[in-house]
């Protein structure tokens, strides 16, 4: 086998490519969403009361917002 020679090559490979572009629309992507997990020791939280809490401290209109319970 010489080099280059196919049999020499994976199966499978993988190429990433960044652009500006791309790094802003991560950016952006990554400031439209919160996780808040309570420790297992804290009382619980209405739906409700996050989303008011939200919107005081944040700004964020409770129509952009959605509260996800957890059981």
């Amino acid at each position: 086998m010489c080099h280059g020679d196919p049999v020499t090559r994976p199966v499978e490979s993988f190429v990433t490519v960044a652009s500006q572009d791309m790094d802003r629309e991560l950016a952006h992507l990554t400031s439209l969403a919160v996780l808040v997990l309570l420790g297992w020791d804290r009382p619980k939280v209405r739906v409700d009361v996050m989303v008011e809490a939200f919107y005081t401290e944040f700004s964020v209109l409770p129509k952009n917002l959605s509260v996800v319970e957890r059981s």
